[in-house]
């Protein structure tokens, strides 16, 4: 050990006389020193996700090629390549007529028994 009996006890000490007087908080601030020097393992957090099912996805993705949704870009070099499965597959440019808020409210509206939040319904767009 470095420390000497005394010289322990004096560190020991220090370090009790600027904790909280509270005891959650004490042990709030033990456990997080104790992480941060690799006594106690730090809690990996993992939230679980539902996942969408493939249906959905697939109308929502038909659902935004909807011509009354938007409008497809009539140019020859207007598409967008996106690797998928590590193949490339090109997609012609689609422009919306509405905002995303509005084409979600459209998708739920239309399909009344699929319920999907915003956040989700966004990210599944092409």
């Amino acid at each position: 050990s470095l420390y000497n009996k005394q010289t322990l006890a004096k560190a020991a000490k220090k370090v009790l006389r600027v904790l909280p007087t509270d005891p959650d908080k004490q042990h709030q601030i033990l456990t997080r020193v104790g992480q941060n020097l690799g006594l106690f393992p730090t809690p990996t957090p993992h939230r679980q996700q539902a996942a969408i099912p493939m249906d959905v996805i697939q109308k929502v993705q038909d659902f935004y090629k909807n011509d009354n949704i938007s409008w497809q870009a009539p140019g020859k070099r207007d598409y967008v390549t996106v690797r998928e499965n590590g193949t490339r597959i090109k997609y012609q440019k689609r422009f919306l007529l509405f905002n995303i808020r509005e084409v979600h409210q459209l998708f739920i509206q239309d399909n009344s028994g699929i319920n999907i939040l915003f956040n989700r319904y966004n990210l599944i767009r092409i």
